[in-house]
């Protein structure tokens, strides 16, 4: 209908308008999709929604909106966004261009400033340039062997920041990537393990928790070494267990209260959060007591 009329801009705002109305419609519908999931998965359980942790609905609105908004940005902006990156490159090589420029004229400058002042019968005599081209093009590859003898000497410090970039699009099948990780899916089955690989998963996840210094991710990989030491109990964790049946198993094969355990993990998974001092302290005490 749009496309029927003659008028080439009322076509195309409308058709821009259009497509803003229907990306808000694909968000809005990804939220209730997701929250509708959550409350089916609930409702399964016995516990009904008491068993959720706190935060969780928050953590994954969120997320869909975040990650949704920035696709749908680029699909409905894509033209600006890309008339930006041609003007930022054509920018960066003007600017290259422009320095080698520069320095050509300082060469140039320095030559003329040395040659002598030509006499009253010269004037009209073509002076060779050849001098000043040759030392500009000796210039030139001296800055370009330079740049290269850079690179080569920082090729392991480039090579890491690469890696660094695109590590998270090859991580998936990385055994390292798997263990923050740990905490959700993998340790939480840790009766398929038999005693010599529960050792040596313990040996690695305490190494791994020894060496980590953020807060969030210490505080993780603790709470997956409390997981894989409650599977060694009668009580074992199961992949189906939330949190709070964690902490109800826990307080009763190690006969002490989980409350603030479960809640700071909750917070520190879900939230975003960050753990204290004095949290990090409690986890490290209530690990050493159940080993």
């Amino acid at each position: 209908m749009l496309w029927s009329t003659h008028e080439e801009e009322l076509a195309a705002n409308g058709i821009f308008q259009l497509c803003i109305g229907f990306a808000l419609i694909i968000l809005i519908s990804a939220l209730l999709a997701n929250q509708t999931n959550i409350d089916v998965c609930t409702k399964q359980r016995a516990g009904g929604k008491s068993v959720l942790p706190s935060g969780l609905r928050r953590y994954n609105a969120l997320l869909i909106v975040v990650i949704c908004s920035v696709t749908i940005g680029l699909f409905l902006f894509a033209r600006p966004l890309a008339e930006l990156v041609k003007l930022v490159i054509s920018l960066i090589g003007r600017g290259i261009l422009f320095i080698f420029r520069l320095l050509g004229s300082l060469v140039q400058t320095d030559l003329d400033s040395t040659e002598p002042d030509p006499a009253p019968g010269d004037v009209g005599q073509i002076v060779p340039s050849e001098p000043a081209s040759i030392l500009a093009n000796v210039v030139f590859v001296l800055l370009i062997f330079s740049m290269i003898l850079l690179i080569f000497r920082l090729r392991r410090q480039i090579w890491s920041a690469i890696k660094s970039i695109f590590e998270p699009l090859f991580r998936k099948g990385k055994e390292g990537a798997d263990i923050p990780f740990y905490d959700e899916f993998l340790v939480s089955d840790s009766r398929k393990l038999t005693p010599r690989a529960r050792r040596r998963a313990e040996r690695e996840l305490v190494k791994q928790y020894a060496r980590e210094s953020d807060p969030s991710r210490k505080y993780r990989f603790g709470y997956a070494l409390f997981l894989l030491r409650l599977g060694k109990t009668n009580q074992p964790p199961i992949p189906a267990d939330t949190t709070s049946a964690h902490r109800e198993k826990g307080e009763s094969a190690f006969e002490t209260n989980l409350g603030g355990f479960s809640e700071t993990y909750n917070r520190v998974r879900y939230g975003n959060s960050t753990p204290t001092v004095e949290e990090l302290a409690h986890q490290e005490e209530f690990l050493n007591d159940i080993k």
